[in-house]
């Protein structure tokens, strides 16, 4: 394993990323879904799915993803989770950008995975809806305290 060049969670959070892997194949590198059920191009093929199933189940070891893992968790700890999801509530795929955003202003891992967010919004408890980018349940107004950090 390399050496991290950003910090990573702690050995329960792995583990707990890890747990909800098994228990979800629908979770991706890429996204949510499983071929066919997605609108991502990525999944559009079963080598493909599984060549992105394959690179989430490597976070045990792999410390680029762990770095993302980090990133994504600390940007999710400073917001509020709705607990319902309505047609204001954003995608994954919105999130991991601003998360990615706010982790570089703070010196963490500069990019995120949209399924290494997901399952980091999964973690800390954040509802989720639908399939590809899936819909986060994720306080829109507790999001603006954070622009004037990244």
């Amino acid at each position: 394993m390399s050496k991290a060049s950003y910090p990573v969670p702690t050995k329960t959070e792995i583990e707990q990323a890890l747990d909800i892997l098994s228990s979800d194949e629908r979770l991706t590198s890429a996204g949510y879904g499983l071929v066919g059920e997605s609108s991502l191009s990525g999944h559009a093929t079963l080598e493909r799915w599984q060549e992105f199933r394959n690179q989430m189940l490597s976070i045990k070891d792999e410390v680029g993803l762990q770095e993302q893992l980090f990133t994504a968790l600390c940007y999710l700890a400073k917001l509020t989770p709705t607990k319902a999801i309505t047609d204001k509530q954003r995608s994954s795929y919105h999130w991991k950008h601003r998360a990615e955003k706010w982790g570089k202003a703070q010196g963490f891992c500069p990019y995120v995975s949209n399924g290494v967010f997901i399952l980091a919004a999964k973690m800390k408890g954040f509802p989720t809806k639908g399939m590809g980018n899936p819909t986060i349940g994720i306080l829109l107004k507790s999001s603006l305290a954070l622009d004037s950090e990244a």
